[in-house]
């Protein structure tokens, strides 16, 4: 079994100007990070996980699921993930959703 440790960073705002949910739902991702994933927060918009993976395919399906309901959880409230990036702690890498790897 591999693991990697990461650095999620990432920015939410509310969806509309009648919106008034970014401060619970960075709280609910801040909870869920914390518990599902095992995760500590660093400040306010950077945590660091770690996944457990035994091919890069699994590693991918797991960030993949991961960046769905981070996306998920703000959508629930009306609000927005404007920016989120990943970044490979041990290497600098960054994940690149759209090709599913390291870049």
């Amino acid at each position: 079994m591999l693991s990697v440790t990461v650095i999620l960073w990432f920015y939410v705002e509310n969806g509309s100007k009648f919106t008034r949910a970014k401060k619970q739902i960075r709280e609910s991702i801040d909870t869920m990070i914390t518990h599902s994933y095992s995760g500590t927060k660093l400040d306010d918009t950077e945590h660091r996980l770690e996944f457990h993976y035994n091919s890069d395919e699994n590693l991918k399906g797991q960030i993949d699921g991961f960046l769905k309901e981070v996306w998920h959880v703000a959508n629930l409230r009306n609000c927005v993930v404007e920016d989120m990036s990943i970044q490979n702690e041990t290497n600098g890498l960054y994940w690149d959703e759209y090709n599913g790897g390291w870049k």
